[in-house]
């Protein structure tokens, strides 16, 4: 991914590299597809399409650009601690891009989501981007000709050959970043090998940790969308609005401040966090 210009606004460039190992016929069509997919998706939590170069030698996707990098960047490399109520909104604005492509006629599904395909703005609000493994359930679930995804952040099912993929896989993978955003680590963290996780998940069905930082309201919240039946998953539209209510009841009861407050708690943990990397790099020099 690299920065460019487009009608003198920057703008994100998604280049594609490949090696003799595949054909170019077979990178061109999964770019065509990857296009296809979220080229008519507008939302406010969806990065912008902007255009594509299907032709060799320079295969692209052209893409809005966020400033803020990856949420993955923010909680695992700059270490940023988010106050409580800016928290709550990040999984909001999640939950409102999942319920989005979970909304159109034939339902989308992403199958990626994860910390790094979340981008932010300047002001640490998100955006969903790659859209390389999204799919259209043009009946009541997807083929497993491709379970794609990253293991970590990937729903029981996608581990097993007999169960139906459904939109809730991505509601599996939005509990995981909620996890994150509440300071949790990545799932499953201690788990190095892929037969290791797939023995976590259908032997011993262990969903991904809770930190112990994650208030009581939103605790079930998470749970539901890590439950391993599929089908007693909440919809990413019943998660916004637990948030929402999760959100309104902590406020009455004086659990977060208002949001003027929490901005201004927000400016300070980023300052301190670009303090620390000065430190750092004085440290170092």
């Amino acid at each position: 991914m690299c920065r460019g210009r487009f009608r003198d606004e920057e703008v994100a460039i998604k280049q594609l590299f490949w090696d003799n190992t595949m054909r170019e016929d077979v990178v061109m069509q999964d770019l065509a597809k990857e296009v296809e997919s979220f080229r008519h998706l507008r939302h406010k939590r969806l990065v912008t399409f902007i255009g594509a170069c299907l032709e060799i030698p320079h295969p692209c996707i052209v893409t809005e650009y966020m400033p803020g990098g990856s949420l993955h960047h923010l909680l695992h490399v700059r270490k940023l601690q988010l106050p409580l109520l800016h928290a709550i909104n990040m999984c909001m604005q999640l939950a409102d891009g999942v319920r989005y492509l979970h909304s159109q006629n034939p339902v989308v599904v992403h199958r990626d989501l994860k910390t790094q395909n979340v981008v932010l703005d300047l002001n640490l609000n998100v955006k969903l981007c790659d859209f390389g493994l999204t799919e259209s359930m043009e009946r009541t679930h997807i083929s497993k000709k491709n379970n794609g995804g990253s293991p970590r952040y990937m729903a029981p099912e996608l581990f097993d050959c007999k169960t139906k993929i459904t939109e809730k896989v991505d509601l599996w993978a939005m509990g995981c970043i909620f996890i994150e955003i509440f300071g949790g680590t990545l799932p499953y963290e201690s788990i190095n090998s892929l037969a290791e996780l797939t023995r976590e998940l259908l032997v011993h069905k262990r969903p991904p940790s809770l930190p112990g930082q994650i208030p009581d309201d939103l605790k079930p919240i998470i749970s539901g969308c890590h439950n391993f039946d599929h089908r007693s998953r909440p919809s990413a539209d019943q998660v916004f609005e637990q948030l929402a209510e999760c959100k309104r009841h902590m406020r009455q009861v004086g659990a977060i401040p208002d949001a003027t407050t929490s901005k201004a708690a927000c400016r300070s943990s980023e300052a301190s966090a670009r303090s620390r990397r000065s430190r750092t790099a004085g440290a170092g020099a």
